[in-house]
């Protein structure tokens, strides 16, 4: 199932709840980032209230994509017991991890709500919303924290679902809704229809984004930045654009440069970067990643 963008994801998605719409018992809960724009869209077609719903996933020390647990607002921890108990963690490890992703939590929590309080569940029908499903570990984890909030109902909804995953996601969460029946594979870039079905990133409503692509000579990250930034209606820059004139000559004649020479460029593509997030400018950025520290 293809999507023009989130929003129309959303739009396609809210059809399907069309009986939770003008009532004063439903509220629309959003996991960042992707879920927000889907989010915004069913709270819209329902008249109903739209809050965030923060979640953060615990990385094994060391094999941080490996999920150990989640956190989400309110103090909620949900561990997975199994993957804690094959790796011996110990509670001060978790701990330690914890204290970073609830401190990131937070300040999420911040930018999102500008200052308002989190909406009341107690009691309500809770619709809760993403872009997708990444693995059955990690929405099990997202999933589990929302019932000790007293809602009286909820409905987990995405656009899409992988078929393997959708039992396990029943079995967890009673209820799962999607646009179309589960998909055997998951929307990606398509030459032939060029354009990225589901890409449209979103962090803060009203803050600009900016995108770097990041990889070595010949990796293709020129072509991809701009068929991304064409997809997105977003600035396009080519950072071998802001070398100065020195590294240029050094370049043509094939003399490699040395971190001394990359200096004046790293600090002019810095400064294009404050700039557009000065005005508010999307952009994609494609540039050689060398270093780390670049």
């Amino acid at each position: 199932m293809l999507f023009r963008n989130r929003h129309d994801a959303g739009r396609q998605l809210a059809d399907k709840l069309a009986h939770y719409a003008d009532r004063n018992d439903v509220l629309v809960l959003a996991l960042p980032r992707g879920g927000v724009p889907v989010g915004y869209e069913v709270a819209e077609a329902l008249a109903a209230p739209l809050d965030v719903f923060l979640v953060r996933k615990l990385g094994v020390p060391g094999q941080e994509e490996l999920a150990m647990g989640a956190i989400a607002s309110g103090g909620v921890r949900v561990l997975n017991e199994p993957v804690v108990r094959m790796l011996g963690l110990s509670e001060e490890d978790i701990q330690r991890v914890e204290a970073d992703e609830r401190w990131e939590l937070q300040r999420r929590e911040g930018e999102y709500r500008a200052g308002r309080p989190a909406l009341n569940v107690s009691g309500k029908i809770v619709i809760l919303v993403d872009d997708g499903l990444a693995t059955v570990s990690w929405w099990l984890c997202r999933l589990a924290p929302a019932r000790p909030a007293r809602s009286s109902s909820w409905r987990p909804m995405k656009p899409f679902v992988r078929a393997s995953r959708s039992h396990s996601m029943r079995s967890a969460s009673g209820t799962m809704i999607s646009r179309r029946r589960p998909m055997r594979r998951s929307a990606s870039y398509s030459p032939a229809r060029g354009r990225f079905p589901l890409l449209e990133p979103e962090l803060v409503p009203g803050k600009p984004m900016i995108v770097v692509l990041m990889g070595v000579s010949g990796s293709g990250k020129t072509t991809v930045g701009k068929l991304l930034a064409e997809e997105l209606g977003w600035t396009f820059i080519d950072a071998d654009d802001y070398h100065p004139a020195v590294n240029v000559e050094k370049m043509r004649r094939g003399v490699p440069l040395n971190d001394g020479d990359r200096r004046p460029w790293l600090d002019a593509l810095r400064q294009r970067i404050d700039a557009a997030c000065e005005r508010g400018e999307n952009v994609v950025l494609a540039c050689s990643a060398l270093r780390h520290a670049y």
